[in-house]
């Protein structure tokens, strides 16, 4: 929603680089919200039954996670310095 207030349109136009890092950036985004949910309703239940295997899945996804978040965090930077077009 904000980016069509700054934009005046949609960021329909994939060949300037701020649509683009904005794709990447909402698939990141988007990224995190599943393996967060996938950790609290898959992983989390599991550890019931299986506590090792669980544990390192857990661990695996949220590292994961924070490696998204770091990438999000990276392009929201990235879009401080580019003119929107």
């Amino acid at each position: 929603m904000n980016t069509s207030l700054v934009l005046g349109h949609w960021p329909l136009a994939l060949g300037q680089p701020y649509s683009r890092m904005l794709l990447i950036k909402t698939a990141a985004v988007a990224a995190m919200v599943m393996l967060a949910l996938t950790n609290r309703y898959r992983i989390v239940p599991t550890m019931r039954t299986d506590e090792p295997r669980a544990i390192k899945r857990l661990t695996l996804l949220t590292l994961m996670e924070i490696a998204l978040g770091a990438l999000a965090l990276l392009l929201v930077s990235v879009f401080a310095m580019l003119e929107p077009q």
